[in-house]
């Protein structure tokens, strides 16, 4: 995957709006906030995003692969002390994060709000005005936030595939993949999701390995799941994975992950070596592309001192055990649902699958 980032930002075209400074409002006394205090005063390089709709007709093509891919880039949008999913309505309630996407992003953000107001840092202006986030990244010598360098969502297939899996067993000369074909829909209007544990303090095992890593840059890096001691000049990556499963009806719900289910291993049915395929659970069936956030950053001192803000709840423990991030989608269309992820095609960073491309 980290292969895929870096090819990308060879080609990735930024977002549309030139970064520039912007002052960021200084926080109140950090006894309102949960997690690690956090020093946001001053200004910032914050992207003030496009109020236009940039989407435009290409003779480009995607290209045929064996999964379907969509990506887009988003400027940092924001900086807040703002969780309009775990704290709606409650401004200054939540530890620091870091957004891309909707300008407009507030506590008092709602699915309506997003999709009727705001600029968007996205490529494609207002064609997407989704908003995205994580819990931001501090230097514990300063309390200062460290912005990352690029990110990236991608919607890809995952786990799943239209046609079904490639393997399978030949039924009365019929083939019969292992794995059979699904049917993605697109994203639903309103759905919210978190993937990842603010409140995590220990490695991640097993099934939980889904939900995030961290690794340098270089060939012999290792992915784990707390932040590495990345050498000056190198770049840190954080991966954030979000689950495809939908129970078809909630569009939140408490936890805010329960109305969303990781694919679970099914054995393959006659299968001689007695290997597993994915599929959604029964309680979760529908199919939804697969959400990843890739975040990249500069790595221009020693990382050792750097934490995320929600690791506050493991303070002694490695930092980056508590990385997640939060999904609030508000797309003007979902062309690449169809033209990319249930296509089988690589849609590259700018193309919609349906003849247009986001510039």
């Amino acid at each position: 995957m980290r292969s895929a980032v870096l090819a990308l930002a060879a080609v990735a075209v930024a977002p549309n709006a030139m970064t520039q400074e912007i002052a960021a409002t200084r926080p109140p006394p950090t006894s309102m906030n949960l997690g690690f205090p956090a020093d946001t005063s001053g200004v910032w390089p914050l992207d003030p995003g496009s109020s236009q709709l940039r989407v435009r007709p290409t003779t480009e093509r995607p290209v045929a692969s064996t999964t379907g891919a969509f990506r887009t880039v988003c400027g940092i949008a924001a900086l807040g002390f703002d969780d309009p999913i775990v704290y709606p309505g409650e401004p200054w309630r939540s530890h620091l994060h870091t957004f891309v996407g909707n300008t407009g992003i507030d506590a008092f953000s709602t699915a309506e709000s997003l999709r009727a107001s705001g600029n968007s840092t996205c490529r494609g202006g207002i064609f997407n005005r989704s908003a995205y986030w994580v819990s931001s990244l501090l230097d514990m010598r300063t309390m200062r936030p460290v912005l990352p360098d690029a990110f990236f969502i991608y919607y890809k297939s995952g786990a799943f595939n239209s046609k079904g899996s490639s393997d399978g067993r030949t039924v009365n000369g019929v083939f019969v993949p292992w794995q059979p074909p699904v049917k993605f829909r697109d994203m639903p209007r309103g759905l919210r999701m978190i993937a990842g544990d603010p409140s995590r303090s220990t490695p991640r095992t097993g099934a939980d390995e889904s939900a995030h890593r961290w690794a340098c840059s270089g060939a012999d890096a290792k992915y784990g799941s707390s932040i590495p001691d990345c050498p000056v000049g190198s770049t840190l990556y954080q991966e954030v994975f979000f689950a495809q499963c939908w129970d078809g009806i909630n569009l939140d719900s408490p936890d805010h992950k329960s109305h969303m289910h990781y694919g679970v291993n099914v054995p393959n049915a006659g299968d001689p070596r007695g290997w597993t395929h994915r599929e959604c659970p029964a309680s979760h069936p529908v199919v939804l592309p697969k959400v990843i956030f890739e975040i990249s950053f500069k790595v221009t001192e020693t990382t050792k001192y750097w934490r995320l803000v929600s690791d506050s709840y493991a303070p002694t423990k490695p930092a980056g055990y508590s990385s997640h991030g939060d999904w609030f989608g508000a797309w003007l269309e979902q062309p690449w649902r169809a033209g990319c992820v249930s296509a089988n095609k690589d849609c590259h960073g700018h193309l919609l699958g349906d003849g247009r491309e986001l510039y």
